[in-house]
């Protein structure tokens, strides 16, 4: 026989919460449908849902749902964001030479027109 009520325990690593239901052990009748909402900090980002995810309907989505139907602890994890400082470089270099090539084709063509 199923047990009458079960208990899902649910917490998260640094960088964000669990906000929906939220954080810590919550008790519910077997066969309700959960709703998980999972939010980042500044700096961070949703990595997954883990733990017995068996019953979650997509471990990869920051906004899902679990089924209930024994005890369950699930986790939310997160991933800090590290910015790729030689792309952001790359990117700022080629919009600077773009607008100093613009710049001088403008001038030259300013200089073309008074002749």
């Amino acid at each position: 026989m199923p047990p009458s009520q079960c208990v899902l325990t649910i917490s998260s690593t640094a960088g964000g919460n669990a906000t929906t239901p939220g954080e810590g052990d919550f008790t519910y009748a077997p066969k309700t449908v959960v709703d998980l909402v999972a939010e980042p900090e500044e700096g961070y980002r949703f990595a997954r849902w883990s733990g017995d995810v068996d019953t979650i309907a997509d471990v990869e989505a920051a906004a899902t749902n679990i089924t209930i139907s024994s005890e369950y602890s699930i986790e939310v994890q997160f991933f800090k964001v590290r910015l790729k400082w030689p792309l952001i470089g790359g990117i700022i270099a080629a919009v600077v030479v773009g607008l100093v090539i613009f710049f001088v084709r403008k001038m030259r063509v300013a200089r073309t027109k008074k002749l």
